[in-house]
């Protein structure tokens, strides 16, 4: 991972499923899976078996520069877990958490090399992912330029524009 390659699908695959038989599991959103389409194909199939659905496809779409300049501007407190961006969300004395006063470092995959990596295998696996869901009519795309308040409003009036959004409805 920390080279910009992703996880085993065997091992994400085999997490999500021990996660969605959880009791609590009737209603939930996925940051970050499925990213290829063998994972997509894993997951339909888990929730069919269940009798549910995925009813969408959130899909936050910035370019590629933007991305690789949020990411390489990201740090992170070895403390807290907190994260600041070296020009988003600064912090007031530079490497130094504002919440903690712990270090700040860039993780390994934060590199450029490594970010461009991870740009390079969502084109060859992510995108196929992406049309198969656009395929069965479940893929949205909402604009993620711009701050951060403005992209969450986005996401908020494209979730609230669904009468059911939650991956739990019967399926169809």
């Amino acid at each position: 991972m920390d080279s910009g390659a992703l996880v085993p699908n065997e091992l994400t695959n085999e997490m999500v499923r021990r996660r969605l038989g959880e009791d609590d599991a009737d209603g939930f959103l996925l940051d970050g899976f499925p990213r290829n389409r063998e994972q997509a194909e894993f997951l339909d199939n888990t929730l069919r078996n269940s009798g549910r659905t995925v009813d969408m496809v959130l899909e936050l779409h910035v370019s590629a520069e933007e991305i690789v300049r949020r990411l390489n501007g990201r740090r992170m407190c070895g403390t807290c877990g907190r994260s600041w961006h070296v020009e988003f969300n600064a912090t007031r004395v530079e490497g130094i958490c504002n919440a903690c006063a712990g270090p700040l470092h860039r993780r390994d995959d934060d590199r450029e090399d490594a970010i461009r990596r991870r740009l390079q295998l969502y084109e060859q696996q992510t995108a196929p992912m992406l049309v198969h869901y656009q395929e069965k009519n479940r893929l949205v795309r909402v604009d993620a330029s711009g701050p951060v308040d403005a992209v969450g409003e986005r996401v908020a009036a494209t979730l609230g524009a669904r009468p059911n959004y939650s991956a739990t409805s019967p399926q169809r």
